[in-house]
């Protein structure tokens, strides 16, 4: 029976990804997306991308070669 595998290698890309959406949506890069004339459906179209992004990190490093 082959040995399960190892999930600590496919937290890590999720970890980087949490680690870039707080950058963008705290630190002062947030003046950019969060000014009045962008609508309101820019933080959500941001919010989905960083999800997405995070699924697709731990999707891709937990899959074997």
């Amino acid at each position: 029976m082959a040995p399960p595998p190892d999930k600590s290698r496919a937290v890590e890309p999720a970890l980087w990804a949490f680690a870039v959406s707080l950058v963008l949506l705290v630190g002062p890069v947030r003046t950019l997306w969060a000014a009045p004339e962008r609508g309101w459906i820019l933080p959500f179209v941001i919010w989905l991308l960083i999800i997405g992004l995070g699924a697709w990190a731990v999707h891709r490093a937990s899959t074997p070669p």
